[in-house]
């Protein structure tokens, strides 16, 4: 009598493919690099709530890498020659998946973009409210291009583009679960990223 039982079924493995999401927050693009150093300030996160390490990348070539938060990633702006140049993050989780967002900065030698201290930044001129929100929220700027939601898994729930010359818009998240989601605006500066909070 057989009495082998062959091998058993083992459980199936759910294999992690989501993309982080990784938004370079400050500076915009068309911004001015300081001299003689700066910060490129990372946001990033991901569905298994750690990030295993952020990179960033000038021109092609890597120049330093951020393994802990918050993700500041500092840039020597003397080895840099004069004109624009093309800055990217790139981010990645534990097992292996990649996101990325890119930028390009200018080069001459003085000038610098408003830093995240700076009373100044077009960040500060961006309302959101009610945030907390429970579906409606209103978003209120000036120059807004884009408007992008995303969720803390990277994926995009929400996308529109605004009426030129429209200086308030709003969306709605009622049919979103409650949570933390990311609001990406394209302005004419650049790219600003806030928080919204969704309750029930």
């Amino acid at each position: 009598m057989n009495l082998s039982l062959g091998n058993p079924a083992l459980p199936p493995i759910n294999p992690d493919n989501t993309k982080p999401i990784a938004i370079i927050g400050y500076p915009f693009t068309g911004n001015t690099f300081a001299h003689p150093s700066d910060t490129i300030y990372a946001k990033v996160s991901d569905n298994s709530l750690a990030i295993n390490r952020v990179e960033l990348w000038i021109d092609g070539s890597h120049t330093t890498t951020s393994t802990t938060w918050p993700y500041k990633l500092p840039v020597n702006t003397t080895l840099l020659n004069g004109g624009n140049h093309q800055v990217v993050i790139r981010a990645y989780d534990p097992t292996g998946n990649l996101n990325s967002d890119t930028v390009t900065l200018y080069k001459n030698g003085n000038g610098r973009y408003a830093s995240p201290n700076d009373n100044s930044t077009e960040t500060d001129m961006i309302n959101l409210y009610p945030n907390p929100t429970t579906g409606i929220l209103t978003i209120s700027g000036s120059n807004i291009k884009t408007i992008a939601v995303y969720n803390l898994l990277g994926e995009l729930v929400y996308q529109s583009a605004t009426q030129p010359g429209n200086d308030k818009t709003t969306i709605d998240l009622s049919s979103r679960r409650a949570g933390i989601y990311l609001l990406k605006l394209t302005t004419e500066q650049g790219v600003i990223v806030k928080k919204i909070v969704k309750q029930e």
